[in-house]
């Protein structure tokens, strides 16, 4: 809630950004049967960390693929979330 000034928002940039990562390889064919149910679940984990491209959001195994296809991570550059980001958490 401190990162973003529209949390919503930022949820559906960063939704779209999960999916699109994990539906290409090499993620593609460790998907869950009913993956897409469980993107929002990703974002209620608080795993994410910024570096100096933008936001980072960490998908453990078992949340959307399966273990073998390890931790994905997820990065959404800051240029597509300024406008609903507190500006103090700009690293860049």
């Amino acid at each position: 809630a401190d990162v973003f000034t529209d949390e919503e928002a930022a949820r559906m940039i960063v939704s779209d950004h999960i999916l699109d990562t994990i539906t290409k390889e090499p993620y593609k064919n460790a998907l869950l049967d009913d993956y897409e149910s469980y993107v929002d679940d990703v974002m209620t984990e608080n795993t994410f960390y910024l570096n100096e491209k933008g936001l980072v959001v960490i998908c453990n195994p078992y949340m959307v693929t399966g273990d073998a296809a390890g931790t994905i991570e997820v990065e959404v550059p800051y240029r597509e979330l300024k406008d609903m980001m507190n500006a103090d958490y700009v690293l860049n």
